[in-house]
C-alpha cells in the first residue's frame, strides 16, 4: 500500500497532468490511454489513399499532371516512412 505522503505526491501529480492534458488524465482512469501521436498512422494512410487513387487516375487517363502528382505522394510517403525509421532509431 501507499502511504499518505506516496498518496499526496501522486495526488498533485496528477492535479498537474490534468490540468495540461485532460485527455490524457480521462483515459488514464478509464484505463484506455491513447496512443502517442507520434505512433499513429494518420498521415500514413492519408498518402496511402491519395497514392491510390492517383495511380487509378493515371491508370484509366494516363495524364501526364496526374504522373507528376503519384510520383509526388510516393516521394513524399517516402521521406516520411524514412524520417520515421530515423526517428525510432
Amino acid at each position: 500500500m501507499l502511504s499518505e505522503r506516496d498518496r499526496q505526491v501522486l495526488g498533485s501529480m496528477e492535479a498537474e497532468l490534468y490540468s495540461t492534458d485532460r485527455r490524457f488524465v480521462a483515459a488514464m482512469r478509464s484505463g484506455r490511454p491513447r496512443v502517442p501521436r507520434e505512433y499513429r498512422p494518420t498521415w500514413t494512410i492519408v498518402l496511402l489513399v491519395l497514392g491510390f487513387l492517383t495511380f487509378g487516375v493515371v491508370v484509366f487517363t494516363g495524364h501526364p499532371l496526374a504522373v507528376v502528382a503519384l510520383l509526388v505522394i510516393a516521394v513524399l510517403g517516402l521521406v516520411r516512412a524514412v524520417s520515421r525509421r530515423l526517428d525510432s532509431a
